[in-house]
């Protein structure tokens, strides 16, 4: 097996390894680290799949769905053999990340920051998620995919692809979609999504500094520093989470040390996408950036994907 042989270059030593996604961890973050961990594991690696803080709603139900417990917390990866997962840059990264020995990266953003000092593994692909790359990971090494495994996989590629309606979404996707929905044991794949979505929407019992705070990242943009997060919302519950994002935006601008902050609110049913903005010119940047706008918020009439339909455009703009 070629791909499990070319592990033998990379110098794990005798220590544990940490497979970890990036801060305020998502679905596929999370998802992804547990099946490449399991992967490595399988290829003889001493892998541990954890996760950079709490998790969201949707991952939670998604692990429990599958019956999968919640990883460990990695609080500080100094010092530590890590695997990248969903994310190559420091500002999205665990404390300590700079002082870590990275062995590797599996992503499907832009590439970050990371630097290192030893060469390394990288598989960066445009596509919708990191557990679509993860799959193919699986196949080239022969390895079988058990059904909670699966189950994880499926279940971070129709979260980030929004049930494979995202502008994000390959053929690759639905491919490897089609293919994990039988090993999971899921039929029908729109409902649930459905349950999905619903738990994505709950932010029953949070605070909207933790609401703000779920689905955060960090981008440096020229000169500028731009927070932008990004929320689900249904029908029902739109009103109150666009109402509570506006409010606490002020609030939480201050602690974020950004000079623009913004908050996706994306309505899953309508697939419609508001965008609230903070700071000085944040608002005046998304208007050339996106459209006009009502107030603090420019609309967009579909589901907007941060990575590739929005900060690109704002880059362009604030740059």
């Amino acid at each position: 097996m070629l791909y499990s042989i070319l592990n033998e270059g990379l110098d794990y030593g005798d220590r544990e390894t940490f497979v970890v996604g990036h801060k305020n961890p998502d679905t596929d973050s999370v998802c992804s680290a547990i099946a490449f961990a399991a992967l490595q594991q399988k290829l003889g690696v001493n892998a541990k799949a954890m996760v950079s803080g709490k998790i969201n709603n949707e991952s939670a139900f998604v692990l429990k769905r599958f019956g999968v417990a919640v990883p460990e917390v990695l609080a500080d990866a100094a010092g530590k053999n890590i695997l990248l997962m969903d994310h190559s840059s420091y500002g999205q990264a665990v404390n300590g990340m700079s002082e870590a020995k990275i062995l590797s990266i599996i992503d499907h953003h832009a590439l970050g920051d990371v630097v290192t000092s030893a060469p390394l593994k990288i598989r960066t692909l445009p596509v919708g998620c990191t557990c679509t790359i993860v799959y193919l990971e699986y196949q080239e090494n022969q390895q079988e995919i058990d059904q909670k495994t699966a189950g994880l996989m499926l279940s971070a590629i129709l979260s980030d692809t929004v049930n494979l309606t995202s502008s994000t979404t390959t053929s690759a996707d639905r491919e490897v979609v089609a293919a994990l929905a039988p090993l999971a044991g899921v039929s029908d794949l729109s409902a649930y999504f459905e349950e999905m979505a619903d738990a994505a929407a709950s932010y029953d019992g949070m605070s909207d500094e933790e609401i703000y705070n779920t689905d955060y990242k960090e981008f440096t943009m020229g000169s500028r520093h731009v927070g932008i997060s990004q929320m689900n919302m249904k029908e029902k519950t739109r009103e109150e989470i666009t109402a509570r994002m506006t409010s606490v935006l002020p609030e939480v601008f201050p602690k974020k040390g950004m000079d623009m902050l913004y908050a996706l609110a994306t309505d899953l049913e309508n697939k419609r996408t508001e965008i609230l903005a903070y700071g000085e010119g944040a608002l005046d940047a998304a208007i050339k950036a996106f459209g006009s706008a009502d107030g603090k918020r420019v609309f967009l009439e579909k589901v907007a994907s941060r990575k590739k339909d929005v900060v690109p455009k704002l880059m362009e703009v604030i740059r």
